[in-house]
């Protein structure tokens, strides 16, 4: 694994000694916002790990928003966070999120979730995947794909519903397509994709799908390739 570690200069080595003292020590590390693109284009790292801001009123969104996302995962690692921040990070870049003031064994998680939640290795990161990594607290919760009920697109966030139990990710309806098994998984709505095996019942006249505890639309686009998956005449 390959960590590229961009921080500010007076902190950089503090961080560094975290990442050694959890257990990494293949870490490259840069301080220059300016040519962060270029450091990244030489190392190519699995994971970058990056303070949010910088000198100069410089800010990590200053540069994600005028680049395209590379083969990398993203934890930011600050102090300087608020919820506004967080939407403000492009969606294309789903991130974990670590305070300088929590332990190594925090950063650890992250890391250790950044380089698996997409796929174990590089060669894996489109493979369809059979769970979803949910982070709980200092926690990350793993969800098997047989327990999801479905799933809703809500703004830059993805509501995944068990049973009785509702989580939320950051990701885009594009990226989850790519992820699940489409032979057990449907698009029926603009916002609603279902698991086919926990349809009860399906209503034509009011376009609703009733499922275990739940009860979603279904749009007209959506209509006959669900019927005809049921056999529906």
């Amino acid at each position: 694994m390959k960590i590229l570690l961009f921080d500010r200069k007076e902190e950089e080595q503090t961080s560094l000694n975290l990442l050694r003292q959890a257990g990494y020590n293949d870490v490259f590390l840069s301080c220059d916002i300016e040519n962060l693109g270029k450091v990244i284009d030489e190392v190519k790292p699995n994971i970058l790990i990056a303070e949010y801001k910088y000198e100069n009123g410089k800010h990590l969104t200053d540069y994600l928003s005028t680049k395209t996302k590379d083969d990398y995962e993203l934890i930011i690692y600050t102090n300087e966070f608020s919820s506004e921040v967080y939407d403000e990070i492009p969606l294309a870049y789903k991130f974990q999120y670590v305070q300088k003031s929590d332990s190594y064994v925090s950063l650890k998680q992250a890391i250790e979730y950044a380089y698996h939640a997409n796929g174990q290795f590089k060669e894996l990161k489109s493979a369809v995947t059979d769970k979803f990594y949910v982070k709980i607290g200092d926690k990350f919760k793993i969800i098997s794909m047989e327990e999801i009920q479905y799933f809703e697109v809500d703004g830059k966030y993805l509501n995944i519903y068990l049973e009785s139990r509702k989580y939320s990710i950051r990701s885009s309806l594009t990226d989850l397509l790519h992820r699940i098994p489409q032979s057990k998984y449907m698009r029926v709505h603009g916002s609603f994709v279902i698991n086919l095996d926990k349809v009860m019942s399906i209503n034509p006249t009011n376009n609703s799908i009733e499922l275990k505890n739940h009860k979603i639309p279904f749009s007209r686009n959506y209509k006959k390739e669900l019927l005809n998956h049921f056999a529906f005449v």
